[in-house]
Parts: C-alpha cells; sequence; structure tokens
C-alpha cells in the first residue's frame, strides 16, 4: 500500500468538507502517522463495489440513507472480524460521514465509536484512495485476481 503526501493536497484545496467533520482533515491522521500504522499491519481487505446513485452530487436524504448503511455496515464487518480474533481489525470507509446531518466538528463526535477516517477523494482512474492512501498496488492485485477467478469459472 503506497501512502501519497499530494492526496491531502486534494483534500485541503479541492473539497468543501475540508476542516469541517471528524472524518475529514484536518482531523484525520496525516500521511507519516498513516504509514506508521500500516506498517504494523500484514494483511488488508479491500472490499470493493458499485453503485449506481443518481443522487450522487446532490445533498438529499436518499443519498444518506445509503451512506449510513454503507458506514454502518463497514464497522459492523470490523467489529464482527474483532471478535473473531482479528484484533487489530479497522475501517477505512470510502465516504464522508453521514451520521449525523450536520456534524458537530470542532465539538466532540456524537458517535465516537463509529468515527473513522474517511476516503472521499479525487484520485486518477484506476486508483483507490482512503485516508490519503493510494491502494495502487492492492488495485493491480485485485485486477489480477479478478482476471484467475473469471479463467478459473467464465460463467461468471
Amino acid at each position: 500500500i503506497e501512502v501519497a503526501e499530494w492526496v491531502r493536497l486534494k483534500c485541503h484545496y479541492g473539497c468543501s468538507r475540508f476542516d469541517s467533520n471528524w472524518t475529514c482533515p484536518p482531523a484525520t491522521p496525516g500521511p507519516d502517522k498513516v504509514r506508521a500504522i500500516l506498517d504494523e499491519y500484514e494483511l488488508a481487505l479491500l472490499l470493493v463495489g458499485t453503485k449506481n446513485c443518481s443522487d450522487f452530487y446532490l445533498n438529499n436524504g436518499r443519498k444518506r440513507f445509503s451512506q449510513v448503511r454503507c458506514w454502518k455496515g463497514t464497522i459492523s464487518l470490523e467489529r464482527m472480524l474483532f471478535l473473531e480474533g482479528y484484533y487489530k481489525a479497522f475501517s477505512l470507509v470510502g465516504d464522508c460521514c453521514a451520521l449525523c446531518k450536520e456534524c458537530a466538528y470542532p465539538e466532540d463526535c456524537r458517535f465516537p465509536q463509529e468515527k473513522r477516517p474517511s476516503g472521499r477523494l479525487p484520485v486518477p482512474p484506476g486508483k483507490k484512495a482512503v485516508g490519503g492512501i493510494i491502494f495502487n498496488r492492492c488495485h493491480r492485485n485485485f485486477e489480477k485476481s479478478r482476471q484467475n477467478l473469471k479463467n478459473c469459472h467464465p460463467d461468471r
């Protein structure tokens, strides 16, 4: 997993959520801290999915419902893995938190146990970003695994 310095600039200069909630910079760990944390891990689970979302650029209840559902599902998976003995399980969620209609930032978070770094960042095509992390290598490995699975099961 490669950690890129420039990704945080995209948050600072390209996103209206910068310095406005607990799951986006500067309230999240910087690149050096992320590198140190990732050095403690040997294994990562990357969940990839797609969703046709006509509300992507809108700020409405339907979009928020979908975001909350994804957020809670990811946190639930983290909890399940922890209870199964994967004690270092930790979620990096792929969107800004939507648990509250309006974040309490900089006041205390209303859901501190569900607070996780966001990964809603614009990145070059073919790469995924979460919390300032470019999953370049993970993406290549995922594509290779997906191709191998298609070769084994051409009907999928």
